[in-house]
């Protein structure tokens, strides 16, 4: 139409409307002239908004054409009362195919059905007088895209374990982006930075909820360790959960760091056992059944706290172990900072490709990523750039985080647990803050 009037549905979620949202005569022209040449059975409703601004003559006698030749499209038309001398043959025609309903200048709207219904005028009337501001459109708007989200959380997808860990995580370039560790890429382990608030807890509930929803405890587990003590602990009793720690205390974190350091040595012996060389071939020959493993650490940077032993203790299974033998022994490290400083050790960045950054400084664009790469600085709330060629500028992905509200996490997780309710349960580890 002008450009104008269906504007806010440019808001809607790309599922919605899949920017199927025409305003030129070019785009209508051609958008048009598609369906009529399109032989696909798919149920349309084509809606134009006053009519025939943005038509020409020819794509008026295609829609007519489409009208007549197409039952499983449909059109809601606003049209001008009298359009102009060039289309008035062609207004007749496409009439024809439409049911007319009028409007009067009290308002009140008129349609050739109703005059076969006696006394309707008398006792109702069909009046719509009342226009919708901007910030009721918003939040009509707002409704329709949160539960295009829910749909899109209790969607199940299948994805081949023994390929690597593969979850949805939201959008880039408008298709479904992923957070991909093997799937015929090199990347096995991944490291977060970004400010406090820019989008790395909604980042890390996407993973866990997601990667929990597409796979069985039986194919991945969680080990959570959140070093500020505040976080992950809605993950507590979610029934991928292997091991779980969130405390401030670096005691309590490296209880979890001890269990890693044992569960190492413990598939280590068993692939020996087997001449396995790593966990698809020891899962064809033992025929055990053994999940993957995803290490999820927020702030990391505070396990290093300047102690010599406790700090080499951590760099040992961190990054000389997990690191170096995690892919074969189905281990992997997801490590989370606010903290682009020291914390971050050049020993992390140089063993981890993939990256990904929310909004931080360009100083610390330039160390997280690459000396060229200072795009983090631009990012908005909740985009991250997702990196997985050593921060490369060329290799940025802008993907633009999935939004999770506390509701859909909790109605998730309660899914979840429903759906796993009798599978075998297995031994936690839960550390508990004395």
């Amino acid at each position: 139409n002008k450009g104008i009037n269906l504007s806010n549905l440019k808001k809607l979620d790309d599922s919605i409307n899949n920017n199927y949202i025409y305003e030129t005569e070019n785009e209508i022209e051609d958008i048009i002239n598609n369906l009529l040449e399109s032989d696909e059975n798919i149920h349309r409703l084509i809606i134009v908004n006053n009519f025939p601004y943005g038509f020409t003559t020819e794509s008026t006698v295609s829609l007519i054409k489409l009208l007549k030749k197409r039952e499983n499209i449909k059109l809601f038309i606003t049209k001008e009362r009298n359009p102009n001398k060039k289309l008035s043959d062609l207004n007749v025609l496409l009439n024809e195919n439409l049911r007319i309903i009028t409007i009067d200048k009290d308002y009140l709207w008129n349609f050739s059905l109703f005059d076969n219904i006696d006394n309707l005028k008398k006792v109702f009337k069909l009046s719509f007088s009342y226009s919708l501001n901007s910030e009721e459109i918003n939040n009509i708007i707002n409704i329709f895209n949160e539960s295009a989200n829910n749909l899109k959380v209790k969607e199940v997808i299948n994805f081949d374990i023994n390929e690597g860990i593969k979850i949805p995580i939201g959008k880039f370039n408008n298709k479904d982006a992923f957070f991909t560790l093997g799937h015929e890429t090199s990347n096995y382990h991944g490291i977060i930075g970004g400010r406090s608030g820019k989008g790395k807890t909604v980042l890390l509930d996407n993973i866990i909820c997601n990667g929990a929803n597409i796979y069985s405890p039986y194919e991945l587990r969680f080990v959570l360790l959140d070093m500020k003590g505040i976080e992950f602990n809605e993950y507590k009793e979610m029934p991928h959960t292997q091991a779980f720690c969130s405390s401030s205390n670096i005691e309590s974190g490296l209880k979890i760091i001890n269990f890693l350091e044992k569960e190492l040595k413990n598939r280590e012996n068993k692939f020996k056992k087997f001449g396995s060389s790593n966990i698809v071939e020891y899962k064809e020959e033992s025929k055990e059944i053994i999940p993957r493993l995803l290490v999820i650490i927020d702030e990391f940077q505070n396990l290093f706290t300047g102690n010599y032993k406790t700090d080499g203790y951590v760099e040992n299974i961190l990054i000389k172990q997990i690191l170096r033998l995690g892919r074969a022994y189905g281990i992997h490290l997801l490590c989370s900072t606010q903290s682009m400083g020291d914390g971050v050790r050049s020993s992390f960045l140089n063993n981890i490709p993939l990256r990904i950054a929310f909004q931080m400084t360009q100083d610390q664009s330039r160390s997280f990523l690459s000396l060229n790469n200072k795009e983090a600085e631009k990012l908005k709330v909740g985009e991250a750039i997702y990196n997985e060629q050593d921060g490369l500028i060329s290799a940025n992905k802008l993907i633009k985080i999935n939004y999770l509200q506390r509701k859909d996490i909790n109605k998730l997780l309660a899914d979840i647990k429903e759906k796993y309710n009798n599978y075998n349960k297995f031994d936690k580890i839960i550390i508990k803050d004395e």
